[in-house]
């Protein structure tokens, strides 16, 4: 099935912390990448403290709503492999009990604070998050860290688009489930970007439950978007 992704317009974040946004394509610097290698332990723990989904009939088919927010935290470890920067792609899945919603990539970046220089870092984070090109995977929505405090409160990500006919029979179950799990981390050290794989195992699993036209999960007030929903799209 064939899915045109669009991205919702900033007013559809206002709610969140910290907007993820994805900057322009630009490559200052050509890493080449080293794939199927390990390369030290992930720097970030992740966890999902709310979620947001709505399933929509527009005049284009009906539209998927998804906002989530991310929590990172750092490893143990994280800061004392002495690699300058960091990449790590999750992979986040949202389905019902009968078929899956949803399958999108997330990423998180951040310079080692300890050694770093911030020309090269910049040239990373433009060739392997925005473009994808070392791990040969498209970021979704992305997050880049650029103060340790920036750790210390969720950033969020939003995204709408148009989905098959089929996702008529979601409308009317009381559960939609998340599923997070890591896919791999692209560390920058040097000329090189080394790529590592992660294995399958997930890292949180969640349920979101009907709360009437939206299904949620945490403690957000989620009004406001039912607002932008019905706002934008007059048949809902």
């Amino acid at each position: 099935m064939k899915i045109e992704k669009k991205l919702v317009a900033l007013s559809i974040l206002a709610i969140t912390i910290g907007i993820a946004t994805i900057a322009p394509v630009s490559v200052f610097m050509n890493a080449k990448a080293q794939t199927n290698q390990t390369y030290g332990e992930p720097w970030f723990n992740i966890e999902i403290p709310s979620a947001y989904v709505a399933i929509d009939l527009t005049n284009d088919g009906y539209m998927l709503t998804e906002i989530l927010d991310f929590q990172p935290s750092l490893t143990d470890n994280a800061l004392n492999q002495q690699s300058e920067a960091r990449i790590e792609y999750f992979e986040v899945t949202f389905s019902t009990d009968d078929m899956q919603l949803a399958k999108n990539i997330y990423c998180i970046g951040m310079g080692n604070p300890d050694n770093e220089d911030p020309a090269k870092i910049y040239a990373f984070y433009m060739e392997n998050w925005v473009n994808g090109s070392s791990a040969n995977i498209a970021c979704n929505g992305s997050i880049y860290i650029t103060d340790l405090i920036e750790l210390t409160y969720p950033r969020g990500f939003g995204h709408s688009y148009i989905v098959g006919d089929e996702f008529e029979t979601a409308l009317d179950t009381q559960t939609i489930y998340l599923d997070v799990r890591s896919v791999c981390y692209v560390t920058f050290d040097g000329n090189n970007t080394v790529v590592t794989w992660a294995d399958d195992q997930d890292i949180q699993h969640i349920t979101l439950t009907n709360n009437g036209n939206s299904f949620v999960f945490g403690d957000r007030d989620n009004s406001d978007m039912d607002t932008f929903r019905q706002t934008h799209f007059g048949n809902i």
